[in-house]
């Protein structure tokens, strides 16, 4: 009983809701990361292109693929890219990719 008495006294007590900007689009160029990924190019370890808005399925499935002989790329970030149900089946071929290409990190 006293236990259910202390929590009606501790009340939660909300904060006025903070408004955040939106994040800018990411400018990075895909088909640049594509050329330098199928190249193999030392000291490129790192994709991100989160916030990439309206990469078409082909481009996504280009990146992928060029990733699964590349053994330089460790990160891989790809959040918020806008992709639909109808591109998800290119998460297929990241699975792929990733089984093949063992350096990629979570």
């Amino acid at each position: 009983m006293y236990f259910i008495f202390c929590l009606i006294l501790a009340a939660a007590k909300g904060e006025p809701l903070k408004i955040l900007p939106p994040e800018p689009d990411n400018t990075t160029d895909v088909e640049d990361c594509i050329k330098r990924a199928k190249a193999n190019e030392k000291g490129f370890t790192r994709i991100n292109i989160n916030n990439v808005k309206e990469i078409k399925a082909d481009v996504l499935k280009e990146l992928l693929d060029s990733l699964k002989d590349n053994t330089n790329v460790q990160i891989l970030e790809m959040a918020n890219v806008g992709m639909t149900d109808s591109v998800g089946r290119v998460c297929l071929l990241l699975t792929k990719s990733i089984r093949r290409n063992n350096i990629l990190f979570f």
